[in-house]
């Protein structure tokens, strides 16, 4: 259990991003209908984005560092990748909506348009994550950030 342990707080602390995601995208498209969504998972997108950001450096990877120059690195970094796996997610709900017209369509009373962004939000969390462990808040990043500042 204890091998997982990072895993195991990415999971939980994401199905707490995933439930913001969904619930803003939810709401949004509820009050403003499917031809919204667009901009609606925009407003998802920064609401998640705070959360995952926030959860993830205290809490996942524990990242303790709150030195300017750091968090500058590290919130720029996490907010470019997530921006990156965004922009993998946007094009793909525009593509269902706007070519493939998913919205006409309901599974199990579910609207093809949240059935999209499910499976392409699933594919974006493993982007995420994969970043998130590597490239931002992975110890390799820390020692070359803490060399740099004692550099300066």
């Amino acid at each position: 259990m204890r091998k997982y342990k990072e895993q195991i707080k990415y999971l939980f602390y994401g199905v707490q991003t995933t439930i913001i995601n969904f619930g803003v995208f939810q709401l949004g498209t509820y009050l403003w209908g499917d031809e919204s969504a667009l901009w609606v998972n925009i407003l998802a997108f920064i609401a998640a984005t705070t959360h995952a950001y926030l959860t993830n450096k205290l809490f996942v990877f524990e990242s303790r560092e709150w030195k300017r120059d750091i968090l500058i690195r590290e919130i720029s970094s996490f907010v470019g990748a997530r921006l990156f796996s965004f922009g993998f997610e946007e094009l793909g709900l525009f593509l269902c909506i706007y070519l493939m017209h998913v919205q006409d369509y309901i599974v199990y009373g579910i609207n093809g348009t949240m059935i999209a962004k499910v499976a392409l939000s699933f594919l974006a969390v493993i982007m995420n994550y994969a970043v998130s462990k590597y490239l931002i808040f992975g110890k390799n990043n820390k020692e070359k950030a803490e060399r740099e500042t004692e550099q300066d």
